[in-house]
C-alpha cells in the first residue's frame, strides 16, 4: 500500500512541472501566484479523494436514497 502512494506522489512531482507550464495567472495585479498554488495544491485534493475512494465512506454509499 504504501507502495502505491509513494508511486503516485512521485507521478504528481513529475506533473508539477507540466502544470506550472500550461497555467498562468488569469489577473497579475490581485495574485500573481495562484498558478504556483495550484500546481502545489491539487495533488493534495486528488490524494484525499483516491483515499476516500479506497476507504469507501460509511455513511453514504452513493446511491442517493435516504
Amino acid at each position: 500500500m504504501i507502495n502505491f502512494f509513494s508511486g503516485v506522489m512521485f507521478m504528481y512531482v513529475l506533473g508539477l512541472p507540466l502544470l506550472l507550464h500550461i497555467s498562468e495567472p488569469i489577473d497579475e495585479d490581485n495574485d500573481p501566484n495562484a498558478h504556483y498554488r495550484f500546481a502545489l495544491m491539487w495533488p493534495l485534493v486528488a490524494l484525499e479523494v483516491i483515499y476516500h475512494m479506497i476507504r469507501g465512506e460509511r455513511d453514504d454509499d452513493g446511491a442517493g436514497t435516504n
